[in-house]
């Protein structure tokens, strides 16, 4: 009985903490991601190409690995200098979450708090401003958006 109360703890104090670091993480770094409307006639009008860039793509510029490629340093590089081209026929898109994650589930909120708190200093360090930052709807059916 003791072990379940001490787990209930230690959840809700972590669910606290992982809540404050997405926080901080917000309100330090100013992302501006663009509504998927607005992506999709920006990609159908200026005939871009597309980086998708999410968790995974972070975790290997890290390396971390993201359980489908292992850490490589070559691989980070090279996703570390696509994140930050500013290319006029190429645009990066990021998730809605390094912006707000109040239309998502429960679930995916409980996935995006820790990672963005505990990912905050790498996500900023590796983050140049840019005009040609959208949103990808991929994330709509992956981690949990609230219809």
């Amino acid at each position: 009985m003791l072990n379940i109360l001490m787990k209930e703890v230690y959840y809700f104090l972590k669910r606290i903490v992982d809540s404050y670091g997405y926080m901080r993480f917000i309100k330090k770094s100013r992302i501006c991601v663009k509504d998927t409307q607005e992506t999709i006639n920006y990609i159908l009008n200026n005939r871009v190409s597309v980086s998708r860039f999410g968790d995974g793509e972070y975790r290997v510029m890290n390396h971390s690995g993201n359980g489908f490629q292992e850490p490589d340093n070559m691989l980070a590089l090279r996703l570390k200098e696509v994140l930050n081209s500013n290319l006029s026929n190429h645009i990066i898109c990021l998730p809605y979450a390094y912006v707000s994650v109040k239309h998502m589930t429960a679930d995916a909120r409980g996935f995006w708090y820790p990672f963005c708190g505990s990912y905050k200093d790498f996500i900023l360090k590796n983050y140049k401003p840019r005009q040609n930052l959208l949103r990808h709807k991929l994330y709509s059916f992956l981690y949990g958006y609230e219809r």
